[in-house]
């Protein structure tokens, strides 16, 4: 009878725990982008587009008929799976789920208002001045600069953008030449 008794807790405090670590949530910091159009009442009409997380603190934002919608919950200190969210005056359930394997949030709405989609995370890029810092023209391409024709110039400042990663970018990239070229003194 002991033994059935031990057994029982020990199962019950393996299932407890597991529940208690499954509710709290981390969830990366920065800004998650979607395009969730809700529907269903007349009244319902609205766009979410962006959720952003920072130090498990939530703000969910976006446009309704009156509006900019700005709704912040916090994660892990209440529950915030459920709670009524005010859309045009109109309180829905919601749910928000954080997908962990995909690294995605589901966002989803029933009631009289209805809609459901995916937020992913941005890349954490670096601002542009990080980036421009890291491979500033030191006193030694200087030295390089006078042996370079406005060609080989040109060329070579194209690729120390695309070292940084700014193909993907096009303004970032075009700004970045433009800075660069402005360093030799050919081009001030």
């Amino acid at each position: 009878m002991k033994k059935l008794i031990l057994i029982s807790l020990v199962i019950s405090f393996a299932i407890c725990s597991r529940s208690w670590a499954e509710d709290k949530i981390n969830i990366s910091d920065g800004i998650w982008h979607g395009s969730l159009p809700i529907s269903g009442n007349i009244l319902c009409d609205a766009l979410l587009n962006k959720i952003v997380i920072k130090n498990n603190k939530v703000a969910v934002k976006g446009i309704d008929i009156f509006g900019h919608i700005n709704y912040k919950f916090n994660l892990n200190e209440n529950k915030y799976e459920n709670k009524f969210f005010k859309i045009n005056n109109i309180t829905n359930r919601y749910k928000f789920i954080y997908l962990e394997k995909e690294n995605q949030i589901k966002l989803s709405f029933n009631g009289a208002c209805v809609g459901e989609e995916i937020f992913k995370l941005d890349k954490q890029e670096k601002t542009f001045e990080e980036l421009l810092s890291e491979f500033e023209l030191s006193k030694e391409n200087s030295k390089l600069e006078e042996k370079l024709s406005i060609k080989s110039k040109v060329l070579f400042i194209e690729n120390k953008c695309k070292e940084m990663g700014l193909v993907d970018n096009e303004m970032l990239y075009n700004k970045c030449i433009v800075t660069l070229l402005k360093s030799f003194d050919n081009f001030k």
